[in-house]
């Protein structure tokens, strides 16, 4: 399931930025761009440096067990490789997925949440979603690179705002709420990780970040208990059908 687009409904509101907002270079101040250019940029660099920036900057469950238990550095075993994988991908693929998301859906949720506001919650999310695939596996020597945890966690509290946007799907070519595809995800990504965890190394996909991501952006949001202001909330249930809800 990768998700391409909204419907235009749902970022027309949060499109406008004030006038007098700084900007870096001539452009408006955006985390969530600087976010991508960073994403970017440290991706060339994996790029000319192959397996290099993996083997310093890749989280791997073994070691940060190490580093725990006072076996090993906890600066390079545990802290630097929590946040440094955030930033690295497997491929270009894998990449543009990630920081196509992150573009549809962050801009939006960086303006209502502040730009402060939503840097730390892209990192705790990418946290959050690393520290769940720590523990279905802390012995597990192969590390765990990508931003889809920070992403997920963007996502998932993009679905609580705005609930009823539309979004269209690259696969299958379908339209759907916007809480109706994170649910989907999240039931993806639990099927995935129970595979994951029956069958040890038979995957390169962490899918047990994806849903410590989604997880952890839905309790951000539920504990601001904020509602952007063009969104009704949950009153949109009352009254609706059942099968309308989801559709």
């Amino acid at each position: 399931m990768l998700l391409l687009s909204d419907s235009g409904t749902a970022t027309r509101a949060f499109q406008v930025r004030s006038a007098s907002d700084r900007k870096w270079f001539g452009v408006t101040r955006s985390v969530t761009r600087a976010l991508i250019a960073a994403n970017v940029v440290v991706f060339i660099v994996q790029m000319l440096f192959p397996g290099e920036l993996v083997l310093r900057l890749g989280f791997v469950p073994k070691m940060a067990t190490r580093a725990l238990r006072g076996e090993g550095p906890l600066l390079t075993g545990l802290a630097i490789p929590a946040v440094g994988s955030l930033f690295l991908h497997g491929g270009v693929f894998h990449l543009l997925l990630n920081m196509w998301a992150l573009y549809m859906f962050g801009e939006r949720l960086e303006v209502f949440l502040g730009r402060a506001r939503f840097a730390l919650f892209y990192l705790f999310c990418g946290l959050a979603g690393t520290s769940l695939h720590y523990l279905t596996g802390v012995n597990n020597p192969v590390p765990v690179i990508g931003a889809s945890g920070a992403v997920s966690g963007v996502v998932s509290a993009y679905a609580i705002c705005w609930p009823r946007a539309r979004i269209r799907l690259l696969f299958p070519p379908i339209s759907m709420y916007t809480i109706t595809a994170c649910a989907l995800w999240l039931a993806i990504s639990l099927i995935g990780g129970m595979f994951a965890v029956a069958r040890p190394g038979a995957g390169n996909v962490a899918h047990w970040a994806h849903v410590g991501g989604l997880l952890a952006g839905i309790g951000v949001m539920k504990m601001l208990n904020r509602r952007p202001p063009d969104e009704t909330g949950d009153d949109w249930w009352r009254g609706t059908p059942w099968w309308r809800r989801w559709l």
